[in-house]
């Protein structure tokens, strides 16, 4: 049944999001490949003021400084298996009286074949302008694609991925120094022994930790990552694998771990975040449907649809089979196999893939009328009708061939309900089972309604009529006729099946109930 909407509506589409655009989906993500951080020379003052410290250039590597790339943890986070670990008090990075120096670097501590956790807080990880190879899955997650604002950095395009409980993320580093530093007065860092006994933690003063080992591998344990993309730096290789989750996602479960970033990075702006944001609400109720599914905002760059180009109006939805999301120079490219996809005022079809609107004349339903009028033509005045031969007077018979026909207009429904929850993710029996009557049920059933109408008059009322002559010229009467006329209800599944984003696109050009749920 559904291999007909399957058949019919799987488009390749290709398209860039540039840094003013943002992209948002829902759904299993699988990440992987190479990032580089953001390059920032001044984190802990200028890299020439670092170089004349004496004391910071005895224990730093210089390469380090001069071309420091910092990425942020977030939550909890280790490191293990580390050979050397220095920690620097943080009055080190200003400036230092003479007769102040000896006492500050008696705190300066060294430690040997231990770990690392961190956790509680916001940390920046500083690394050189080598690659860091990136791993990240979850069946069930939230993504963006956003520039976004970082305290003490200008905004960078970033990608970040919300789950909704802590899911984790590995950082593979193949240099020999990295830095750590606590972006927050919560962040807690601890160093364990090789035996597991806790033997310093950060509660008594900030400090910058320098690891020295020939390889680095952080696991980071958390609701939300992010991963920074610098477009100033060399260029990433990160990729997005993006397709449905097994069960649908718990948006409002996944947002409410933005609180958790405090200040550090302001996303109250962005889109679907703030709670105050009617898209939240929108994309809540419609998460079933989003499920599998990517969001463009402000997108206004080339679409192209099996080659062809089109355009977002601003805003555009996919449903995806398998998309993958690449970063590049200018933005992020998005290359992918979908089963649905709404341009902004209208979801694409192929059956009319120039129209502006994506109603085009469909083929089966103008042959299925014009049988239509030829066969009332032909049995009205050139083919004489015989006698009922086929009469059945059982009464019983009678009312059984009433109920086929009104059990046809009812499967015909489910099925078109089939057809719905296939293409879209979600229908009115669905959501009336999960949510009872709501808003969103009462849309589906409205548009269901609408195009069980449609189907009707495609298919199903010309078929019908065709049947209806055929049997009425052959002699039988109005019991097999209501026979075989509830059979041609079944008509309107298929046809509804390979037009359905056209007849969606004519419901929509007499009501959109989406904007009335933006």
């Amino acid at each position: 049944m559904t291999g007909i909407a399957e058949n019919q509506n799987n488009y390749g589409m290709q398209t860039t999001v540039s840094p003013n655009s943002m992209l948002f989906s829902l759904g299993k993500t699988d990440v992987s490949g190479t990032f580089y951080g953001i390059k920032n020379d001044e984190l802990f003052g200028s890299v020439q003021e670092l170089a004349d410290n004496p004391i910071v250039s005895s224990y730093i590597d210089s390469d380090l400084l001069e071309n420091l790339h910092v990425f942020p943890l977030i939550g909890s986070s280790t490191i293990a298996d580390i050979s050397n670990i220095t920690i620097i008090p943080n009055e080190i990075m200003g400036s230092i009286e003479l007769e102040d120096m000896m006492d500050i670097v008696g705190e300066i501590r060294y430690f040997s074949d231990v770990s690392i956790s961190l956790s509680n807080g916001l940390f920046l990880i500083g690394t050189s302008d080598n690659p860091i190879q990136y791993d990240f899955n979850e069946e069930s997650c939230f993504t963006g694609f956003i520039s976004l604002p970082f305290e003490g950095f200008e905004s960078v395009n970033s990608f970040f991925y919300l789950s909704e409980q802590n899911s984790t993320a590995s950082y593979d580093y193949n240099e020999d120094h990295i830095i750590i530093y606590s972006f927050s007065d919560e962040g807690e860092i601890k160093i364990f022994s090789s035996t597991g006994e806790e033997i310093w933690n950060n509660h008594e003063s900030q400090s910058m930790l320098y690891l020295d080992n020939n390889y680095f591998q952080i696991v980071e344990y958390s609701p939300i990552h992010i991963l920074p993309l610098d477009s100033s730096s060399k260029e990433s290789t990160i990729q997005c694998k993006i397709g449905p989750s097994e069960k649908t996602p718990n948006i409002m479960a996944m947002i409410q771990h933005v609180d958790e970033l405090g200040e550090d990075f302001d996303m109250n702006n962005i889109p679907f975040i703030s709670e105050n944001d009617g898209g939240l609400q929108f994309i809540t109720s419609l998460s079933s449907m989003l499920n599998g599914g990517i969001i463009f905002v402000n997108h206004s760059e080339n679409v192209k649809i099996e080659g062809v180009s089109n355009s977002f109006e601003n805003f555009g939805f996919t449903r995806v089979d398998q998309a993958t999301i690449s970063s590049s120079e200018s933005g992020v490219l998005v290359d992918a196999d979908y089963s649905l996809i709404f341009l902004g005022d209208h979801f694409y079809s192929s059956q009319a893939a120039t129209s502006e609107n994506g109603v085009g004349l469909p083929i089966f339903p103008i042959i299925f009328w014009i049988g239509a009028i030829i066969s009332l033509i032909l049995f009205k005045f050139f083919l004489k009708k015989q006698d009922k031969k086929y009469i059945i007077n059982d009464k019983k018979i009678h009312y059984i061939s009433i109920i086929i026909h009104i059990a046809g207009f009812i499967i015909a429904f489910v099925l078109l309900n089939s057809v719905v929850q296939h293409q879209f993710g979600i229908s009115f029996f669905q959501e009336i089972s999960l949510n009872g009557f709501t808003m969103i049920a009462g849309v589906f059933l409205l548009i269901q309604c609408v195009l069980w109408v449609l189907g009707f008059l495609f298919a199903a009322l010309p078929i019908g009529i065709i049947v209806s002559k055929l049997l009425s010229f052959f002699g039988f009467d109005k019991t097999y006729r209501h026979f075989f006329k509830g059979a041609t209800y079944l008509f309107i599944w298929p046809i509804v099946a390979i037009y359905l984003t056209m007849l969606i696109n004519v419901v929509l050009l007499l009501f959109n109930p989406f904007n009335a749920m933006i």
